[in-house]
């Protein structure tokens, strides 16, 4: 568990009936016009990225879609979203996964250091909207 949250309390413990892997899809761009999106998500307990299962790119490579699949639990979650014309939409949250759905709400508490050299300089700047 997390010493900075107290968000998982609602959650299923490992070992329980609903702890097998959910499937998790983000989806990103980078269309070569300055546009870029892009998710990333982190393991609390590991202190670490994790990375994509699988990736799927469209047949021009500008979109893709990025496929995990986690267990039930609270990740920290950060994207990075910038428009064609320069305009950041960056942000971070916390991803709860449980049962057969997830869901991304707002961060409570500091930012992980371990995840804080891959936020975008805006992240610090902007509120994130939900």
């Amino acid at each position: 568990m997390n010493k900075n949250n107290q968000q998982e309390e609602n959650l299923p413990r490992a070992g329980e009936e609903n702890s097998r892997p959910i499937k998790v899809v983000m989806h990103g761009r980078s269309t070569g016009m300055g546009a870029y999106t892009k998710y990333r998500i982190f393991s609390l307990r590991q202190e670490k990225e994790i990375k994509p299962h699988r990736t799927e790119s469209s047949k021009t490579g500008n979109h893709w879609t990025d496929i995990w699949w986690l267990l039930p639990g609270t990740y920290f979650v950060s994207w990075v979203d910038i428009s064609n014309s320069g305009k950041h939409n960056c942000g971070y949250g916390c991803l709860f996964v449980v049962r057969d759905e997830y869901k991304i709400v707002e961060w409570k508490g500091r930012i992980p250091e371990f995840a804080k050299e891959f936020l975008c300089d805006e992240c610090f700047n902007v509120k994130a909207e939900w």
